[in-house]
């Protein structure tokens, strides 16, 4: 009797283990595309691998050591023709050292924000966009002119900072910051790639 109560605990906790393991090595990965004049979602499980973040930043740009970057993406993210280098980074503060004439006080949470910073020559840089407090976690970036029209967009996998359910959002620039152009119904998407 004890012999079988031991096969069967063996038996579980194999069980138990296979799927931990199924758990850990498949995900759900949103397959974004662009068909039909319209941004599309399909999702499927499949093995991931854990994601990494390339934080290297190009040579000669350095940020505040305050600032903790967690994503850097080489491309033109204004459409402007020139190479721009978007920083994905944790920082404390809505706002840097100038508050907009409607803001009594900076916000003190630590939050993710998006700096664009354009290449002026093969050693120099300039800020040209720093965003206050993101309104979602991005946790992948893509950088590409998805629907074909000449405009790159910003595709990202985003999360509020309060839930785990994740939404796939297309950003594209707008003169002066970036507007939402479209976003999928939230789901439990661990990954993202482009179709």
């Amino acid at each position: 009797m004890k012999t079988s109560k031991t096969i069967i605990g063996l038996i579980i906790a194999g069980g138990l283990i296979v799927l931990l393991a199924f758990l850990v090595t498949y995900k759900q990965v949103a397959y974004v595309s662009f068909e039909y004049d319209d941004f599309k979602v399909t999702t499927k499980w499949e093995m991931v691998n854990p994601i990494t973040k390339n934080t290297k930043l190009p040579p000669k740009l350095s940020l505040d050591d305050e600032l903790d970057v967690e994503e850097v993406i080489l491309g033109d993210f204004t459409n402007n023709g020139v190479q721009d280098v978007g920083i994905y980074l944790w920082k404390v503060g809505n706002y840097g050292d100038s508050l907009p004439f409607w803001v009594e006080e900076n916000d003190k949470s630590y939050m993710q924000h998006l700096y664009i910073i354009e290449r002026t020559g093969p050693k120099s840089y300039k800020s040209v966009w720093n965003s206050s407090n993101l309104p979602y976690l991005n946790l992948k970036t893509y950088l590409t002119d998805i629907d074909g029209d000449g405009k790159n967009e910003i595709i990202v996998l985003e999360q509020p900072y309060d839930s785990a359910h994740k939404t796939v959002a297309v950003w594209q620039w707008d003169d002066w910051g970036f507007k939402n152009i479209w976003r999928s119904e939230s789901g439990n998407f661990a990954d993202m790639k482009l179709q």
